[in-house]
């Protein structure tokens, strides 16, 4: 690896993020397209362009066969493990409601469309041909919206600059897309459940309800779509107890809280 790297600061599916100096290093698997690497790059600078609170990418070249992406090093703890060393989380789960609130209403153009995205994966999704009918007559009669969607908007892609709760930077932005913010809520509410954070999950939407003024049926309808969606991803493979969770949660179709 010809990077000069100081510590690998995280591992993900297929990449390594690494601190070079004062950046921050994602190289890709050797296998890793690099029209998905631009894409991601190109919606994180958009992201910070518009003045949301996303690291700047500097440039993304090719290094020993795998592309990287070179951004600017955020110091500091990621919310999640503020979360897990603090002794009440409601002023940290408020910040992660209002972040997210803001992200949505941002104007940030030349995204792709989350109801495309989502009906290709259902297409491709594993559940029986019944299941995968059911549920795209139910993403096609959910109503569109241009909002931004993060759609991995999660405590640990949130970085809290020089540990400081108000200055928050989030990070992975390869599947944000424009539509229905529900379905950004109903994709973390997911995470947390597969992560196994299920009194998370019921506080978070609960409270973004509340504080959005969303119905929460609204975005639970969302969560069998999405669980079936996740379940076309490859890197399921060797996860039988991620795969379990959401195969459950694909095939409840009226879920309540």
């Amino acid at each position: 690896m010809s990077i000069q790297a100081d510590r690998v600061i995280a591992e993900r599916t297929a990449k390594t993020i690494y601190l070079a100096g004062d950046c921050a290093v994602k190289l890709f698997d050797k296998n890793y397209p690099a029209s998905a690497v631009l894409s991601e790059a190109q919606r994180q600078a958009l992201a910070s362009e518009c003045g949301l609170k996303a690291p700047r990418v500097l440039k993304v070249e090719p290094d020993d066969g795998r592309w990287a992406i070179w951004s600017e090093y955020i110091p500091g703890i990621t919310l999640w493990e503020a979360m897990k060393n603090a002794e009440d989380i409601t002023p940290l789960l408020n910040n992660f409601v209002d972040l997210q609130m803001t992200i949505h209403d941002a104007e940030l153009r030349d995204l792709p469309c989350l109801h495309e995205f989502a009906a290709h994966k259902l297409a491709s999704s594993p559940l029986d041909s019944v299941k995968r009918y059911e549920l795209m007559n139910i993403l096609e009669n959910m109503p569109e919206e241009k909002k931004v969607c993060h759609c991995d908007f999660v405590p640990w892609n949130i970085i809290l600059k020089n540990d400081n709760p108000d200055d928050p930077y989030l990070l992975d932005w390869p599947f944000a897309s424009h539509g229905n913010k529900d379905a950004d809520v109903a994709q973390t509410f997911l995470t947390f459940n597969i992560y196994g954070e299920t009194k998370l999950a019921v506080d978070y939407v609960k409270l973004y309800a509340e504080k959005s003024g969303t119905y929460l049926r609204g975005i639970l309808r969302w969560v069998p779509v999405l669980a079936a969606c996740r379940l076309a991803s490859e890197h399921l493979a060797d996860k039988k107890t991620e795969y379990n969770i959401l195969e459950h949660f694909a095939y409840v179709s009226n879920l309540k809280i």
